[in-house]
């Protein structure tokens, strides 16, 4: 499966703790989105990581799954570089 993880953090401290914590997992493709091929045990680890770093008050995530179908079809413009998932043919 391929995510889409974007968030809105309020601190600036916790912001970037979570933005440096993301990279272990995810390619960020702007500053405050990630994307990347993941399986569910992958999934929850970052979930975990999201709750441990979030304040649920402020604070907002978003996680988004995308067929292999969609995947396929994102488009990107300017310096975007695509974000390879190894089950999904990246045609150019």
């Amino acid at each position: 499966m391929h995510i889409v993880l974007v968030y809105d953090v309020v601190s600036d401290s916790r912001r970037r703790r979570l933005h440096q914590r993301l990279q272990r997992y995810l390619v960020p493709v702007q500053y405050s989105v990630f994307e990347g091929p993941v399986n569910i045990t992958l999934l929850d680890t970052i979930e975990r990581l999201v709750h441990r770093e979030l304040d649920l008050e402020v604070d907002d995530v978003r996680i988004y799954q995308l067929c292999q179908g969609c995947v396929g079809r994102v488009r990107h413009h300017g310096v975007a570089i695509p974000v390879a998932d190894p089950d999904i043919p990246v045609v150019v």
